[in-house]
């Protein structure tokens, strides 16, 4: 079993009041005797998508500042941030262990859909993170508009994934943030996985940071204050149900199939 502590911020175009803002909600996981904290999506800047210039200016200045902020966290830790490599920003998340970064994911799909261009600022990722052990639980993150493609939370179920962040900026709009917790819910029942969404809050965005169980029963939840949610999650609950309902056994691969690749 571990205890997972789900962060929901307000970030802004302010990289050391996002840094502070982190730690902040650091040290409340902390306090609350977390294993694993996960920061939303834009933790340490949130990007104008129309001024990629500014975003190239903020990534070089964390890329700077990350080994001390890294150095801060005490408790391992799934951060995000504009990653800049060469002539390409990624949004990337990257978890964070003994003050180092163990693996990043990119995000894959860019939130280029409802009028939004991510792809004016960032490049897409072309690669997915299989998964890390903690107290012999599995876990993973994707980003916001991953949500989208249940392929990507599929993979990881079959890949043997029992917990699964979404560390999102999920923009509000109409039905948006019933949308946010239904596909949630959904992923965490149709893969028999704990999910946990943190989300940015504050203007524009829905907020709802929330943990739902295999069985899809919310148990941690959030709806728009600057903080930090806690839910224990266990490895027992996720085999008992996964062979309850068969939903990973009973696949037909002989008529279809989602292939794991193998680096």
């Amino acid at each position: 079993m571990i205890r997972i502590a789900v962060a929901q911020m307000q970030s802004n175009e302010n990289v050391d009041e996002n840094i502070s803002r982190s730690l902040s909600l650091h040290a409340k996981a902390e306090n609350g005797s977390a294993d694993l904290i996960a920061y939303p999506e834009y933790q340490l800047y949130l990007a104008d998508y129309s001024k990629k210039d500014e975003a190239f200016l903020a990534g070089k200045k964390i890329r700077n500042i990350l080994p001390g902020f890294l150095d801060a966290l005490r408790v391992p830790a799934l951060i995000n941030y504009p990653e800049v490599n060469g002539d390409r920003i990624y949004n990337t998340s990257a978890f964070v262990r003994d003050s180092k970064i163990q693996w990043k994911y990119r995000k894959i799909h860019l939130f280029n859909a409802f009028s939004r261009r991510e792809g004016g600022v960032f490049s897409a990722g072309r690669k997915l993170q299989p998964g890390e052990l903690m107290n012999e639980v599995k876990f993973s993150t994707l980003i916001c508009y991953d949500l989208r493609f249940p392929e990507l939370s599929r993979y990881f179920a079959i890949s043997g994934g029992e917990l699964l962040f979404y560390q999102a900026g999920w923009f509000g709009g109409e039905n948006k943030a019933d949308q946010w917790l239904t596909l949630l819910k959904a992923t965490a029942i149709q893969n028999g996985l704990y999910v946990a969404g943190a989300g940015q809050t504050g203007p524009g965005f829905t907020g709802n940071s929330v943990v739902f169980d295999p069985d899809g029963k919310m148990i941690a939840y959030e709806k728009e204050k600057e903080g930090v949610i806690f839910a224990d999650v266990s490895k027992d609950k996720v085999l008992r149900y996964r062979n309850d309902s068969a939903l990973l056994s009973a696949r037909r691969d002989d008529i279809y199939s989602l292939r794991i690749r193998r680096n």
